[in-house]
C-alpha cells in the first residue's frame, strides 16, 4: 500500500487525533498502512500534530532527495572553456 500523504490527509489525520482516533483507525480511514501514520507523526513534536508544520517538513525533506550533482559552477566553467577551445 503506497500512498504520499497530502495535505488534506494531513488535516485529516490532525483532526481525527483531536477527535481521539488511534493511529490503527486513522490508517483505515486515510487509507495508509499504520507505518505510515506512526512515521507521520513523529514529523511533528511528540503531542503535538500540525498538518501544515508536518507538510513543511515532508516538503522539505523531498527537495533533498535523488541523486546529488557532482558539477559545481565551477567545474562547470571550466568544462565550458575546455569546449569552447577546441
Amino acid at each position: 500500500m503506497s500512498h504520499i500523504l497530502t495535505l488534506s490527509d494531513r488535516t485529516v489525520i490532525q483532526t481525527l487525533l483531536k477527535v481521539g482516533y488511534s493511529q490503527k483507525q486513522i490508517s483505515e480511514e486515510v487509507g495508509v498502512a499504520p507505518s505510515t501514520i506512526n512515521y507521520e507523526l513523529k514529523r511533528c513534536p511528540k503531542g503535538y500534530y500540525d498538518a501544515d508544520q508536518a507538510q513543511e517538513d515532508c516538503e522539505k525533506k523531498l527537495t533533498h532527495r535523488g541523486r546529488k550533482t557532482l558539477l559545481t559552477e565551477n567545474l562547470r566553467e571550466f568544462v565550458r572553456g575546455i569546449i569552447l577551445e577546441q
